[in-house]
């Protein structure tokens, strides 16, 4: 299940591959239990929206809109690598993500990108072009 962490105001987005990613994430930042569900639910200033497809399932995206930013969720930011014309999306801290901004070349596991040819968006998501990136 893909999950997105996002900004009521638009600003940067967490994706997360597993729910328990996403429950030590929260877990992290305010304490407590993720909870899914068909409505709007509030969360310790957090407003949770997710919604089911039409035949009652869960969705496979769902959407938690973070009302305060004020968390640890916020030292996290996306990287996404552009790939053939499809992108692939990671998250590293703000601290790691400046590290690859200030270099040339950055290495992930076995995965070489010229940092050069990336670029930052107003929202603050790093976008390698070129190379696969695994972090």
């Amino acid at each position: 299940m893909l999950v997105k962490f996002c900004r009521e105001d638009g600003g940067d987005e967490i994706h997360v591959q597993h729910t328990e990613d996403i429950a030590g994430l929260i877990e992290a930042s305010k304490g407590g239990k993720l909870i899914f569900g068909h409505d709007f639910y509030e969360y310790d200033n957090h407003i949770l929206n997710t919604w089911t497809d039409d035949d009652g399932k869960l969705n496979q995206e769902v959407i938690i809109y973070l009302a305060d930013y004020g968390t640890d969720l916020s030292r996290f930011v996306k990287v996404e690598a552009v790939i053939q014309e499809t992108i692939e999306t990671k998250f590293v801290t703000l601290e790691t993500a400046n590290l690859m901004l200030n270099a040339d070349i950055v290495t992930i596991g076995d995965v070489s990108v010229d940092v050069r040819e990336s670029e930052v968006t107003s929202k603050g998501i790093v976008k390698f072009h070129g190379n696969k990136v695994e972090i």
